[in-house]
């Protein structure tokens, strides 16, 4: 999601937080506003925060930079909202412009591989988890079957030496 910032204001801003906020409810824009520009914890999908924005200089109206947030789409329809400096730390003349709805819609490029991959996500850990399980005793039992056999020549060998010995002291 592509975003553009503009401090229009006369003061140096820094340490600037931008969040991304996802919910399934239609409007949540005054709810957000309601609770000084902060989301739902649970609802936060993205955070960023910028360093500082410099007032614009004496030529300029604003001072503007654009910043891009990785969006993960899920499955279905949810609403998204950009909040900057939730919270209200940053003291503005105008605190109502720091939320806003992304009215476009949101999509993958490739639907069939994100869900493929968020499948593959889910099961790969157990997977894994149970195929080195096997391998694990597979190598166990591989070593244990070559000890036992190194141990049963030895065994043979003894077995022989003993038998030869023993008729050279018949004898």
């Amino acid at each position: 999601i592509r975003i553009e910032i503009a401090n229009t204001g006369n003061v140096h801003a820094s340490d600037i937080e931008v969040i991304l906020c996802e919910y399934d409810a239609d409007d949540m824009m005054a709810e957000i506003r309601k609770n000084d520009n902060m989301c739902d914890e649970d609802s936060i999908v993205m955070r960023q925060i910028i360093g500082a924005l410099d007032k614009p200089d004496d030529s300029q109206d604003e001072r503007v930079i654009e910043l891009y947030m990785l969006y993960p789409v899920t499955a279905g329809s949810k609403n998204v909202y950009v909040v900057v400096d939730p919270g209200n730390t940053i003291v503005e003349a105008n605190e109502g412009d720091n939320v806003v709805r992304i009215s476009q819609e949101l999509g993958s490029s490739n639907p069939f591989l994100d869900v493929a991959g968020e499948v593959v996500g889910k099961v790969a850990l157990p997977s894994m988890i149970v195929l080195l399980t096997f391998s694990l005793f597979g190598v166990l039992y591989l070593v244990g079957r070559g000890r036992r056999a190194a141990v049963k020549d030895r065994i043979a060998e003894q077995s022989s030496l003993m038998s030869v010995l023993g008729d050279e002291a018949d004898n």
